[in-house]
């Protein structure tokens, strides 16, 4: 077992057992789990578990994603919290960041993909370039436009909270108010390549600003994406 893989190991390993920890310190006093309703992360939490303890926890997260652990964390997250919500989005696409990161290490260290210094200054596939801008153009106008519609939504609603037990497409609510678009939704499409549509209908809308994984998580994916840009055509794949 090479010291590279012994390691991804491990620190998969203490990424799984601090979910573990996280998942028990987040109970209620009388053993049962919290409702989604009651259920936060970075502290935001109301339930009475939300202890010191919990909160240090949770901070070591993205550390441990970003050190490697995102397959230990991504497991955790599929046996505990199953589905993606306003309460835990910011741990799975940190499992994301994570996994891309280390799998574009993953694939240099294997051999997948090879490349030097000398790579990065190698023509650009036109095609390939000219099919990629429109991906990202669409994609970034697509995530502008979601962006601006979720905030009219909330405009409409009086700014009111999210409704948090409703679900997406389910219309109006008994209150009158309108569906708002899952933060899931918004944070998906800035990290399949809508981030910079996404920062600038933040900006422009004044809406997510307060949020802090929209603010820290869509510029962390320009650098991801622009990371994964640089790498692919350094390995000559376009």
């Amino acid at each position: 077992m090479t010291h590279f893989l012994a390691y991804l190991i491990a620190v998969n390993l203490v990424t799984f057992l601090t979910l573990v920890v996280t998942h028990r310190t987040i109970r209620t006093p009388d053993g049962r789990r919290s409702s989604t309703r009651n259920r936060n992360i970075r502290g935001n939490s109301r339930q009475p578990a939300d202890s010191p303890a919990a909160r240090v926890l949770t901070a070591l997260m993205p550390l441990l994603a970003l050190a490697g652990g995102s397959v230990g964390m991504l497991l955790g997250l599929i046996l505990w919290e199953r589905n993606v919500n306003k309460h835990n989005v910011a741990w799975w696409f940190e499992t994301a960041v994570g996994l891309v990161a280390w799998g574009m290490v993953c694939a240099w260290k294997c051999g997948l993909v090879s490349f030097n210094g000398a790579g990065m200054f190698r023509a650009f596939n036109p095609v390939m370039l000219r099919g990629l801008g429109i991906y990202l153009l669409v994609m970034n106008c697509v995530t502008l436009l979601v962006f601006a519609a979720d905030k009219r939504i909330a405009i409409a609603n009086g700014e009111a909270p999210r409704n948090r037990g409703g679900r997406a497409g389910s219309g109006r609510s008994s209150g009158g108010s309108w569906s708002r678009v899952p933060e899931s939704w918004l944070m998906g499409l800035s990290f399949m390549g809508g981030a910079l549509g996404g920062i600038i209908a933040m900006r422009l809308f004044n809406h997510k600003t307060r949020d802090w994984y929209f603010a820290w998580g869509l510029p962390v994916f320009v650098v991801l994406q622009t990371v994964l840009f640089l790498y692919l055509h350094a390995g000559g794949l376009f």
